[in-house]
C-alpha cells in the first residue's frame, strides 16, 4: 500500500495536508480524512526516528486540528489572465491548493502579458469570464 501526505515544517511543529471535504458552508467538518493523515505521518515519521534517532523520536506531541473553508472554483482550473472590462488589470488566483506550487509559472506567463508578448500557451481556457 503506498501512503501519501504532504507535511510541511512550521514552526510548531509539522502541517499534514492532503485532503479537501467538499461541504456547506456551515457543515461539521469530518475530521476521519484527518485521522488517517495522522496516521500515516506517525507511521512514516516513526520508521524515520527509528532508523536515525532512535532516542529522539517523540511522537506523543500534542495534535491540533483544524479544518476551514477554502473557496474553490468548479472546474478547478485557476483564472488567468486579462480583466475583459478594465485594461490593464490582470488576474492570478483560485489555484485550489496548489498555489505555491502553480506560482512562479502563473507569474511567467502573466509577466509575457504584461509585456506583450504571448505566453507560452492560450490563456482562453482560464479567463474570468468563462463561467
Amino acid at each position: 500500500m503506498t501512503t501519501k501526505c504532504i507535511m510541511t515544517p512550521m514552526q510548531h511543529g509539522l502541517r499534514l495536508a492532503g485532503t479537501a471535504e467538499f461541504a456547506g458552508l456551515h457543515a461539521k467538518p469530518d475530521y476521519q480524512r484527518a485521522t488517517v493523515l495522522q496516521q500515516h505521518a506517525d507511521q512514516l515519521l516513526r520508521q524515520r526516528t527509528t532508523a536515525v534517532k532512535p532516542a529522539e523520536a517523540d511522537l506523543s506531541a500534542t495534535h491540533a486540528v483544524w479544518a476551514g473553508n477554502r473557496p474553490s472554483l468548479p472546474d478547478s482550473l485557476p483564472v488567468l489572465g486579462p480583466c475583459p472590462r478594465h485594461s490593464g488589470i490582470y488576474y492570478n488566483f483560485g489555484h485550489q491548493h496548489l498555489g505555491l506550487t502553480q506560482a512562479a509559472f502563473s507569474a511567467e506567463l502573466l509577466t509575457s502579458c504584461l509585456l506583450k508578448q504571448a505566453p507560452a500557451f492560450d490563456l482562453t481556457p482560464f479567463r474570468i469570464n468563462r463561467f
